[in-house]
């Protein structure tokens, strides 16, 4: 079926209504080339953008998610704080990134301190077809989603999205192959959205489709065919309202079977995946956990960052230690970070505007 609009439950996504889930926060400054200008030459390509709020207004998030519960400190008054599960990344430039894998909504506990459950130490996995898991930073929006009419996704559960891909649909590709000359990635910008069970389970994707200026346009479901180039989100502690797409490929690849999410635990090393570096092992890598506050004062996104603290495991010893902690079950998949670090070459910096 072709497009569909969803605009009553866009509105409900987000402090600013529309804009609040897009990726596309864009550069408006006539410098914004000096941010991020050191691009990174691991990936294919990059895009850096101001943020906006990417949570869901009013979502309850009283709803106890099992796993580990995650407990820090973030100074200073913020609408919403979110509890970010990352990996640290220094690119041969000289950029440091933290490298978001899930983000969870928080609970306050009084004073400075938050917490959020629902680490469960398992991360979502996107397979385009070809066998190869890719990792996908991911955001959770709303534990307790009700779709409303109208929307491409007519299942309740808990609701996820990864930002900033990129994306050709194949039937625009089929009426004229140039349909996306025009747009300035030679694709459109998309958030990718689903709908999970409590236990993980995923239930349905949609593909919310933007245009150049970062307004939301309609929404689609994934068809085989469709191209697709997702990111991965990097935070860097020095600029707390900016952040940085780092994209797989260099152009949107070919979805060659009905698009595979899952949650999932791996430990990936250079003997089961050719494509990782010599001598390359997952379960070395260390896990770390950061806060991350905004606010708005008067239509102006704001954001910081608590100091990220190890989780006190290795990504190897991450079931182990839930096991015999008795607290959580599965747990998160670092190995994309170096997945994307190994198979992916010399990229470039691309930087677009809009404003909600």
């Amino acid at each position: 079926m072709k497009k569909t609009i969803f605009l009553a439950a866009a509105c409900t996504l987000g402090l600013s209504s529309l804009t609040a889930t897009a990726s596309t926060n864009y550069c408006e400054e006539p410098n914004c080339n000096a941010v991020g200008s050191s691009s990174d030459s691991s990936f294919s390509k990059s895009t850096v953008a101001y943020k906006q709020s990417n949570r869901t207004a009013g979502a309850p998030i009283s709803k106890a998610q099992g796993g580990d519960t995650l407990t820090g400190e973030l100074s200073g008054e913020w609408d919403e704080v979110a509890a970010v599960i990352t990996f640290p990344w220094h690119s041969e430039e000289g950029l440091d990134l933290n490298l978001v894998a899930l983000s969870l909504p928080t609970q306050p506990l009084g004073g400075a301190r938050y917490s959020a459950t629902g680490w469960q130490r398992e991360l979502f996995f996107l397979d385009f077809g070809d066998g190869v898991p890719r990792l996908l930073s991911s955001y959770l929006l709303d534990a307790q989603f009700s779709p409303q009419a109208g929307d491409v996704i007519d299942q309740a559960g808990q609701l996820w999205y990864s930002q900033y891909a990129l994306y050709q649909e194949a039937e625009e590709l089929a009426a004229d192959p140039d349909f996306y000359a025009g747009y300035a990635d030679g694709a459109a910008v998309a958030d990718i959205r689903f709908v999970t069970s409590d236990t993980g389970e995923v239930l349905q994707v949609a593909i919310d489709i933007y245009d150049d200026a970062g307004n939301y346009q309609y929404s689609v479901e994934p068809q085989v065919g469709d191209r697709l180039n997702p990111s991965f989100i990097g935070y860097d502690l020095q600029q707390p309202d900016i952040l940085y797409a780092l994209f797989y490929f260099d152009q949107p690849t070919q979805l060659s079977q009905a698009i595979s999410l899952q949650r999932a635990y791996y430990v990936p090393n250079a003997s089961s995946d050719a494509t990782l570096p010599e001598g390359f092992d997952a379960a070395t890598l260390e896990l770390a956990l950061l806060f991350e506050g905004v606010k708005s004062v008067d239509g102006e996104y704001s954001f910081a960052y608590s100091t990220p603290e190890g989780l006190g495991y290795t990504w190897g010893e991450a079931q182990q230690d839930a096991q015999s902690s008795g607290s959580g079950s599965g747990s998160l998949s670092p190995w994309l970070l170096l997945l994307l670090l190994s198979t992916i070459a010399v990229g470039r910096l691309s930087l677009h505007r809009t404003h909600a």
